[in-house]
C-alpha cells in the first residue's frame, strides 16, 4: 500500500506503535475525519495538537521536527 499522506512518517509511527488513527483522534478530541484531513495535509495540526501527539508518544525535539516540520518544508520545496 502506497501512502500519499503529507505526514506519512507520522502515520507510520502511529501504526508501528500499535495505535490507531481513531485513538489518536479521540486523544486529541477531534473526529477521525478531522484527523485524516490533518495527516493528509488538507488541514494543519494546531500547536496544541502537535504537543498532545508528542506527549502521547513521548517525542523528542528531533521527533517533532521529523514528523511535523520536515514534511511541510519538503512540500514547499517540491512546489
Amino acid at each position: 500500500m502506497h501512502i500519499h499522506k503529507l505526514h506519512r512518517h507520522l502515520y507510520g509511527y502511529i501504526v508501528a506503535s500499535g495505535e490507531t488513527c481513531a485513538h489518536v483522534a479521540s486523544y486529541l478530541h477531534i473526529s477521525p475525519q478531522a484527523f485524516s484531513k490533518k495527516i493528509n495535509g488538507k488541514s494543519s495540526f494546531t500547536a496544541e495538537e502537535m504537543a498532545s501527539i508528542g506527549t502521547l508518544f513521548d517525542f523528542s525535539e528531533a521527533d517533532y521536527y521529523t514528523y511535523f516540520i520536515l514534511p511541510i518544508l519538503k512540500r514547499r520545496m517540491d512546489s
